[in-house]
């Protein structure tokens, strides 16, 4: 819902202030596809509801004829506090995740969204996935 009302409040921003803004949605790998894991349900279905928020109001600034850019950056898992604070250990993740996966860094996500705001204003990066190839 949070993030429903900061877009709201951006775009409305946006359009008062003749602004040609650019949202970017931090969304993930998993908003993108369904994990065969079962207590992954909740978080694929409400990342999925944020790439198709997005793809919504595309749809309407297109209308619109509006300039405001929205993209979904979709990264896999980033090494955060995000987990050990909600008490899941790195073992459970594991089990969770199907063995091993590698995480990318903060600073990974910080240029990914860096190169978004860069491009020209007749580029819309719709959809940009973030991985950890390593």
């Amino acid at each position: 819902l949070g993030l429903c009302i900061c877009t709201r409040e951006a775009i409305q921003n946006m359009i008062e202030n003749e602004v040609d803004g650019h949202i970017i949605h931090m969304n993930s790998v998993l908003g993108h596809s369904v994990p065969k894991n079962l207590l992954l349900s909740l978080y694929p279905a409400t990342k999925s509801a944020v790439k198709t928020l997005a793809e919504c109001l595309r749809v309407e600034f297109n209308a619109m004829k509006s300039k405001i850019k929205i993209t979904n950056l979709s990264p896999g898992i980033v090494a955060t506090e995000i987990f050990e604070t909600s008490g899941v250990s790195a073992e459970t993740l594991q089990e969770v995740m199907g063995g091993e996966v590698p995480a990318l860094d903060v600073k990974d996500i910080a240029d990914g969204v860096a190169y978004v705001l860069s491009t020209p204003p007749n580029v819309l990066v719709i959809l940009y996935f973030l991985l950890d190839i390593s």
